[in-house]
């Protein structure tokens, strides 16, 4: 997806917005209304994240010697906090010393911090975008998102210097049947099922 091609819909709204800011107002829109109901209908996700990252992190730790304390993580498009709260019941999360939850949506976050409260860890909260972050994280998590970047070689080359030589970047998404009969997905549940 580009901005371009939401050209039509603008015409059609008759709106004077560049398309960035259209989309931006959509975006954000969108995701403030479904923010009080995203937990309930996605409730499926949380079992399947919880599989997603174990299997990462376990990959990590068999194939790298990321072992290190006091990391700090940036969850990028945080939502309601799904996904950090997820990441913090495997393995690492208890190395896990600091999160930065950013969103564009006030709502989402809103509800992510009040998550937080609970996970006893210094956390902060920015609602914005990427390129207002200046800080440099271990950990760069995210889930459900890049479908909602128009333009992803700019952000990529937004997110890349936010991670800190050595850290990693977690990208997960919502889990869908499209290659369920997959043999690399088969295989790699079933090596999942057998730790």
């Amino acid at each position: 997806m580009s901005y371009e091609s939401l050209l039509p819909l603008m015409h059609k709204c008759k709106t004077k917005l560049s398309p960035e800011g259209f989309h931006d107002i959509v975006n954000v829109v969108f995701h403030n209304h479904e923010a009080i109901v995203y937990d309930k209908i996605h409730s499926d996700m949380q079992q399947s994240l919880l599989q997603q990252i174990d299997l990462l992190v376990s990959d990590l730790k068999q194939n790298s010697d990321f072992e290190h304390q006091n990391l700090t993580l940036l969850d990028i498009g945080c939502g309601t906090g799904m996904s950090t709260e997820t990441l913090l019941k495997t393995k690492i999360g208890n190395q896990i010393l600091h999160v930065s939850l950013l969103d564009s949506s006030p709502k989402m976050l809103e509800i992510a911090l009040q998550k937080a409260k609970t996970w006893k860890l210094d956390h902060v909260g920015k609602n914005g975008y990427l390129n207002q972050i200046e800080n440099y994280f271990d950990i760069v998590l995210i889930c459900s998102v890049l479908h909602h970047i128009p333009d992803l070689e700019l952000f990529l080359k937004q997110l890349i210097p936010k991670i800190k030589p050595g850290g990693i970047l977690i990208h997960l998404q919502d889990p869908n049947a499209d290659f369920a009969d997959d043999h690399e997905f088969l295989k790699r549940t079933s090596q999942f099922k057998e730790l």
